[in-house]
């Protein structure tokens, strides 16, 4: 007999075809072609996916088990909420305390020059428990680059009475609108402590380049014949200051490189002015002055006076910044979402006495008027940014719907901004009762982000299928708002040069110019009216006072009256070549591209 065969062990098979899946039989694995699609006479295919019945990996189970204890805490204590108070204080007192928890996301660490440093929950220094972490000498970096500075040639040391002529400038016409030096507090450090924590040579440095774009005098220039080298000699300086003390920065730091962005966009070199203020809310964030720090007085690690000039710090850089990248259609640093200082308090320092003129030339305003105008800025810019930087970026995730309610949402809420100003940051349409200079620029920025919003929605600032062709008679919401907006803007320059004259303009007045003219271009492209072209040569008006002290008005002129060529409007209808002057005129014709 003969012995039987033992059986073959049976082939297992790790993946069927698409067909035998299908249709539920069973799969040989024979490629290229199986068994079951041979006799079927089908196409057989293979997938290379992983099966179904694979088991899932640890790390996935465990991450499972851990999301399903979690959900079961959340419902046991939602269960014990009824429990007695007792039991809820037994709780209460197991759980970390508030003070332990901030100090886990976050900590400071002092300075040699007395300022405070931050490092976040993700540096992993926020455990350490002494905050004694090593950082670089301030004082040293500060000695350096003063020294450096003074040897280079034609290093320019200015007299006293100069240095306060253009200090009186900057409190007047700068820094009374966009609020970035304590005033107090620099003055007493310059005329009588000379501590260096308040007034430094960089900083002073930085306010004096700045300054010099508001004078006449010809010693600060380099050229006596061209406004736009004002200021250069002190600027030249500061940098060279700043290569060394941006290796350790204070306060005093972040307030100089904010300027001397300020500065370099002043001679329209726009590159360098943009990293300047990049690095300026760098700087800040490296200090801290994002975080709020008021339990550090607690500690004695800095005063009530420190906390305050920290937060007129970073909400100055903070409205620089946007202003800036506003005016070049880039992103901001600054995301709201970080931020937890407090705003500045208009906490006012008592100055020591100073001399007669010394006191004429450095109280202007009085500071609580000018913080509360600074504040008021910064709450419009908070309402409206995000939206704008959503609204002109290059990949928005907002539908046509989501993006129309949220621009008409942003757009009630900064009407309630501005119809709820306290009578104080309110301006009269007379230019017989005029408000404080500062004040006119909040509006011009609330009607220059009014623009912003609708502008998008219109051709041909959009030219997609679901933009809107602008209607000079504001039949559309969008067109409306952009045309009485543009129109405000006019009637507030107007005011302003009546009382104030063009040549007293901040810089960041130049971008709200010329995006209001250029909706007015828009509407006299499309229908002539007289009170239209006045407002437009209102605002070219306005450009050319302002190119003496700020070259980046050149680039918006030119721009305009390139436009206005293709767009087939006569600019100078009413005259506007008679009311150009002559220092305007040249500077314009200095501008690379214009000879």
């Amino acid at each position: 007999m003969l012995a039987h065969s033992p059986p073959k062990p049976r082939k297992r098979i790790i993946l069927a075809c698409n067909g035998c899946r299908a249709k539920r039989t069973k799969c040989d694995g024979r490629q290229p072609r199986c068994g079951g699609c041979s006799y079927r006479e089908e196409e057989c295919q293979y997938t290379d996916s992983e099966s179904k019945r694979k088991r899932p990996s640890n790390a996935y189970i465990s991450a499972l088990e851990a999301r399903v204890e979690c959900l079961e805490r959340r419902l046991a204590a939602s269960e014990g909420r009824g429990k007695t108070n007792s039991d809820s204080g037994q709780r209460a007192a197991q759980e970390p305390k508030m003070d332990d928890l901030t100090e886990a996301f976050g900590c400071f660490t002092l300075g040699d020059a007395g300022e405070l440093r931050f490092f976040g929950a993700s540096s992993n220094f926020s455990l350490i428990q002494n905050h004694s972490l090593k950082v670089a000498s301030s004082t040293e970096a500060r000695l350096r680059g003063l020294a450096a500075a003074r040897q280079t040639p034609g290093y320019f040391d200015p007299p006293a009475e100069l240095r306060d002529h253009l200090l009186g400038l900057f409190w007047r016409w700068q820094n009374s609108w966009q609020y970035l030096v304590p005033r107090e507090l620099f003055l007493r450090d310059l005329y009588v402590d000379h501590s260096g924590r308040y007034c430094t040579p960089l900083l002073l440095m930085a306010i004096l380049a700045l300054a010099s774009r508001y004078s006449s005098r010809p010693e600060v220039r380099r050229d006596i014949g061209d406004a736009n080298t004002a200021g250069a000699a002190f600027a030249s300086q500061a940098k060279t200051m700043l290569d060394y003390e941006y290796e350790a920065p204070t306060t005093t730091t972040v307030q100089a490189t904010a300027l001397l962005g300020l500065y370099w966009a002043s001679i329209d070199n726009e590159g360098l002015g943009f990293m300047y203020i990049g690095m300026a809310s760098r700087m800040a964030m490296n200090l801290g002055l994002h975080s709020d720090c008021s339990h550090s007085v607690s500690r004695n690690l800095v005063s009530r006076q420190d906390v305050e000039e920290r937060n007129i710090v970073f909400w100055g850089v903070y409205l620089l910044d946007k202003l800036y990248c506003l005016g070049m259609g880039r992103p901001a640093s600054i995301q709201e979402y970080n931020i937890t200082t407090a705003k500045p308090t208009a906490e006012n320092y008592p100055l020591l006495p100073l001399s007669d003129e010394q006191t004429v030339l450095s109280t202007p305003f009085p500071t609580s008027h000018i913080t509360e105008n600074a504040v008021a800025t910064c709450e419009l810019l908070i309402i409206t940014s995000e939206v704008i930087d959503q609204l002109y970026a290059q990949r928005s995730e907002w539908t046509d719907r989501e993006r129309e309610d949220r621009v008409m949402e942003t757009q009630l809420r900064a009407t309630r901004f501005h119809d709820r100003l306290p009578k104080s940051l309110r301006i009269s349409d007379s230019s017989l009762q005029p408000s404080r200079p500062y004040v006119y620029q909040l509006h011009l920025q609330y009607h220059h982000s009014v623009i912003l919003l609708h502008r998008p929605f219109l051709n041909p600032f959009s030219p997609s299928s679901q933009s809107i062709e602008y209607d000079p008679d504001g039949k559309d919401i969008h067109s409306r708002s952009c045309k009485a907006a543009a129109m405000k803007t006019s009637q507030i320059l107007r005011i302003y040069m009546n009382n104030f004259t063009k040549r007293y303009f901040p810089i960041s007045a130049v971008h709200p110019t010329f995006t209001a003219a250029i909706i007015l271009l828009l509407d006299l492209k499309i229908k002539k009216e007289k009170e239209t072209m006045h407002s437009l040569c209102i605002c070219m008006k306005a450009l050319y006072g302002m190119n003496i002290n700020w070259d980046w008005a050149n680039r918006s002129i030119r721009a305009i009256r390139s436009l206005a060529a293709q767009w087939e409007v006569d600019l100078f209808v009413l005259d506007l070549e008679r009311d150009i002057d002559e220092e305007s005129r040249r500077q314009y014709e200095r501008y690379p591209g214009n000879s």
